[in-house]
């Protein structure tokens, strides 16, 4: 069976996705030339700074690991929804919690 041209993406459309994969894997190494200015914002030490960033790079090798088979064995829509629903009910609950808050409000 000979491939039909017209289920290849275009060039475009590649480009625009190998740049978006390169800046979300580049977005695990972009703050390390600044963990010391950010250690000293936040006065933590520089060992917890460095705690994020390796953080980080755990949480994104566990989101290839378990998330990427996920995209052969169910609809990649749900896939897709379904994070961005979650944060949703995140920022939902953090509004509800700033206007029911205790205490000092930042």
């Amino acid at each position: 069976m000979k491939p039909n041209p017209q289920n290849y993406l275009s060039t475009a459309t590649l480009l625009m996705m190998a740049t978006a994969t390169g800046l979300c894997a580049g977005a695990n190494y972009f703050n390390q030339p600044l963990l010391s200015s950010m250690a000293s914002a936040l006065n933590i030490s520089e060992g917890l700074a460095a705690a994020t960033v390796t953080l980080s790079q755990v949480a994104y090798a566990f989101g290839l690991l378990l998330l990427v088979p996920l995209g052969d064995k169910l609809e990649q829509r749900a896939l897709a929804v379904a994070p961005d629903s979650a944060s949703r009910g995140r920022a939902g609950n953090q509004r509800l919690g700033r206007q029911f808050s205790v205490g000092n409000s930042i």
